[in-house]
C-alpha cells in the first residue's frame, strides 16, 4: 500500500526538500527528507559535489482556542548543511568553502522566510504556513569542533512555521 497522507511535519519537510531542490543558491544543494543524521563521513559530500542538505521533520503544536474549535499549528524542521571543506592545495580547511556554505545557509533562510509553504500531503492538510522564528542548534551556527577536527562543515537550524487558524 501506498503512503498518500503524511503526519504535519513530514508534509512540510518534504515541501521545503522541493523548494530547496528547485532554488538557485550561491552552492549546487541535494536536499532529501531524513529522520535520522548520518554522520559517516564518506557519505557527506566534498567542495565541488552539491552540498547535502538533509531536512528532519520536527515539534509539532496545537493550540486550542477557547471552545469554538479554532486551533493555532506551529511546527518545526531542521534543516541540516554538510561538506566536506578539506583545502586540495594544502590540506587544510578552505576558507573560501566555508564562507560560502555560510552565505548558502543565509540564503536557505531568506529564501524560506520570503515564502509562504503548503502541506497538501499532510493527514490535515495546511496552506500559507510562514516561519515564525529560526533557531540554529546546540552547537551553534556551525559545529565548530567537527569543522576543526574533521575539516566537515556541520550547520543545523531550526525554523519553526506557523499554519493559518483553522476550524476543525
Amino acid at each position: 500500500m501506498t503512503q498518500t497522507a503524511y503526519g504535519q511535519t513530514v508534509a512540510l519537510a518534504d515541501a521545503i526538500v522541493v523548494e530547496l531542490n528547485a532554488a538557485s543558491l550561491c552552492l549546487a544543494v541535494s536536499a532529501e527528507r531524513k529522520f535520522a543524521r548520518l554522520l559517516d563521513l564518506k557519505d557527506i559530500p566534498k567542495i565541488g559535489e552539491s552540498v547535502r542538505i538533509d531536512v528532519f521533520p520536527g515539534d509539532e503544536l496545537e493550540d486550542r482556542t477557547g471552545l469554538s474549535g479554532t486551533f493555532i499549528d506551529t511546527y518545526g524542521v531542521h534543516f541540516l548543511i554538510q561538506q566536506q571543506v578539506t583545502d586540495t592545495t594544502n590540506g587544510g580547511i578552505s576558507e573560501t568553502q566555508v564562507s560560502l556554505l555560510m552565505q548558502l545557509r543565509s540564503q536557505i533562510i531568506e529564501m524560506l522566510c520570503s515564502r509562504t509553504i503548503s502541506g497538501s500531503t499532510a493527514v490535515h492538510p495546511f496552506s500559507k504556513a510562514h516561519i515564525i522564528a529560526v533557531r540554529h542548534g546546540a552547537e551553534g551556527v556551525y559545529d565548530l569542533a567537527k569543522l576543526e577536527g574533521e575539516k566537515v562543515f556541520y550547520s543545523d537550524s531550526i525554523l519553526t512555521y506557523k499554519a493559518p487558524v483553522t476550524r476543525r
